[in-house]
């Protein structure tokens, strides 16, 4: 998915928003961490330049009080995973979406998936500005696929919602 964005907006044009997305807390299941306030002291990963980078750093008041007073970035969403698990992390912040994907080809009892969350959001496609006609039919697409059920197929498929 491709977050929509005030900033991205200035940059290219968005179909319609097609599925809503959150930013979640992961951690082990046996972890002592509950709400986000328990991070106080903890290390936190997120993936490099994502939403969930920009949600918890917006939130001044948990990350400066992070381990170190700061996140861990990683390339990729699956290195948090490996990170949590091998316990260099104590809690992951990404994309529920991708996050309940991931979750389907692992022990879900393993995890915990907090209330507490940094935010929710939208996706979108984006176009370059230029692409109109593009953008509308993806859009009228996207409006038939949701009509008449194949999104929720689709979706059904692949996130464990």
């Amino acid at each position: 998915g491709y977050t929509i964005t005030e900033e991205r907006l200035k940059k290219v044009n968005f179909s319609d928003p097609y599925m809503d997305n959150t930013q979640i807390i992961i951690t082990m299941a046996d972890s002592d961490i509950m709400t986000k306030e328990d991070l106080k002291d903890k290390v936190v990963s997120v993936q490099k330049e994502s939403s969930a980078y920009d949600a918890v750093s917006k939130e001044t008041d948990v990350y400066e009080n992070l381990k170190n007073g700061e996140l861990i970035s990683f390339d990729s969403n699956l290195d948090l995973f490996l990170d949590l698990e091998a316990r260099r992390s104590d809690a992951i912040v990404l994309d529920e979406v991708f996050a309940r994907y991931v979750l389907l080809s692992k022990n879900a009892k393993d995890y915990r998936i907090l209330e507490d969350n940094f935010g929710e959001e939208s996706y979108g496609i984006g176009f370059r500005k230029s692409d109109l006609k593009l953008r509308d039919a993806v859009n009228e697409a996207l409006s038939n696929m949701m009509d008449d059920g194949t999104f929720d197929k689709i979706k059904k498929v692949y996130i464990n919602d």
